[in-house]
């Protein structure tokens, strides 16, 4: 039992404690700079047991002490660092000391956990002045070099995801692959999936599941899918073909849907193994790799086509913008566009619940709404916002600027304020557009029902969105216009109407 009454876990096994300190430290080898063992003789040691001892209740999680119980040795490892080794009397050890752990010579050991938040600014400082070898790194970056369910991390491609990080990992198969695991924290540091309950890990194993649906969805099945729909069954015969533009899933793994401690969830993350993609349209876009003519006849058949495949299946996306949008190079084929991240799915009897909605491209009704009760018909505006951006270059200001006065209605937080002054300096019809969004919707009374806000606000969207699509193509202005109309009921009811539409069907 540690200080405080705490109980703490006990290895017995000298292969799991060894296997442990290999995989959780990196294989690295246990080095204290003689800079720390200088720093941290006597008292200041003594300063940092008590203190994570006296305090440890209140928040495990970074600071992990691993006691070894043959030589009476303990470690204390901060941020993934060794920060100090002391046997029982409180002496600071050496290298030679900490070499026996790998000698055989351990038969017991206890580890347990305490958070860095509980250590003094004090401390906190003398610890980085200190400059010790770093052994491991938090997630997600110390899983690099650690084998998961047998595929071989190799880097971070992303950590900055509001849900997941993202891995590059090497298949037993010899493919190079995308690992998607759910955040232990919030980029804010709030508990996710560790300590923050099943939200964000259900949220990647709904993704990757329903993704995997389209993956190895068949013909036939997909026939009496549209025929349920109230869509001609041999639609199938051309859907069925986007399954290509959906990027695959390889392997779904969610051991907990909670986790309680940082060292579970490092050992056993919940993962999604995914193809792995060359970029994403915004790149793409950005870097002008892409022409206006390139960019939009892909976006009409394989984004149209793979959302119409999804929404056969009564799968939405609800966050279709450029960067949700891959792309693979291949000798033959050339480019192919490919969907991914839909982590905006989730199905609640039969109902579309979203919780986050790009300003830019999203359903205005939906985020009147509060981010719920969103249908097939919020992806139906959000492909036409974003096809009206591949036309235009960017994003439509029609769009944003309802939006993010509608987030502030709904959230009570001022939203993309300095974006709408600097819209609102852009000329006189411009700044009359913000004014009169703000005075309806901001105007409103409160507890004013969602269709009678937007009915206040739609005359004035509605002229400035009709100017947007006047120049476009005749072949899609139609389809734009009846897709971007305000209320869910005017518009087409799924993308499979709308892929209709756009090729004549």
């Amino acid at each position: 039992m540690m200080p405080g009454g705490i109980d703490v876990p006990v290895a017995r096994d000298l292969d799991k404690i060894s296997s442990m300190l290999a995989d959780t430290l990196v294989q690295a080898t246990i080095t204290i700079y003689q800079s720390l063992e200088k720093r941290y003789r006597e008292g200041d040691v003594g300063k940092v047991v008590s203190t994570v001892a006296e305090k440890s209740k209140k928040d495990p999680s970074k600071l992990y002490k691993v006691k070894v119980v043959g030589p009476n040795v303990s470690l204390y490892i901060y941020q993934g660092v060794i920060v100090g080794a002391v046997d029982d009397s409180g002496g600071l050890l050496g290298v030679k000391a900490l070499e026996k752990v790998g000698e055989g010579e351990v038969r017991e050991v206890e580890v347990w956990a305490v958070g860095v938040d509980v250590l003094s600014q004090e401390l906190r400082e003398a610890l980085e002045e200190a400059r010790p070898a770093v052994l491991v790194k938090p997630p997600p970056h110390g899983w690099v070099g650690q084998t998961l369910l047998g595929f071989k991390v190799t880097a971070v491609l992303s950590e900055k995801g509001a849900f997941s990080y993202v891995l590059l990992a090497t298949a037993p198969w010899g493919e190079t692959v995308a690992i998607k695991v759910a955040r232990d924290r919030s980029i804010e540091g709030r508990p996710m999936a560790v300590g923050g309950g099943s939200s964000v890990v259900y949220k990647l194993a709904s993704e990757a599941t329903v993704m995997q649906r389209m993956n190895s969805v068949d013909e036939r099945t997909l026939r009496n899918l549209l025929q349920v729909r109230g869509h001609p069954p041999a639609l199938a015969e051309r859907l069925i073909k986007y399954k290509e533009n959906v990027i695959r899933v390889y392997a779904v793994y969610t051991p907990f849907m909670e986790y309680d401690d940082e060292e579970t969830y490092f050992l056993h993350p919940p993962m999604a193994v995914m193809e792995k993609a060359d970029g994403d349209l915004s790149e793409l876009l950005k870097e002008r790799k892409l022409s206006q003519d390139e960019a939009v006849e892909l976006a009409r058949n394989s984004v149209a086509g793979a959302l119409a495949l999804a929404h056969s299946m009564g799968i939405g996306h609800f966050d279709i913008k450029p960067a949700n949008i891959l792309y693979k190079r291949a000798a033959r084929e050339g480019l192919t566009l490919k969907l991914s991240d839909f982590s905006g799915y989730n199905s609640v009897d039969g109902r579309y619940l979203v919780d986050v909605l790009t300003p830019e491209y999203g359903d205005p009704y939906a985020i009147a709404s509060g981010g719920r009760g969103a249908s097939l018909a919020s992806d139906v505006y959000n492909y036409a916002s974003f096809l009206l951006r591949l036309h235009k270059g960017t994003p439509s200001p029609c769009i944003w600027a309802l939006n993010a006065v509608l987030l502030q209605r709904v959230t009570g937080m001022p939203v993309m304020q300095d974006k709408l002054a600097l819209l609102a300096q852009t000329g006189v019809e411009a700044r009359r557009y913000v004014e009169k969004v703000r005075a309806a919707i901001l105007g409103a009374p409160r507890g004013i029902r969602v269709n009678d806000l937007i009915a206040r606000v739609e005359p004035i969207y509605n002229e400035c969105i009709s100017k947007e699509v006047a120049g476009l193509p005749s072949s899609i202005r139609g389809v734009i216009e009846k897709s971007l109309r305000l209320h869910p009921t005017a518009r087409y009811r799924d993308m499979v109407e709308v892929y209709r539409a756009l090729h004549g069907l």
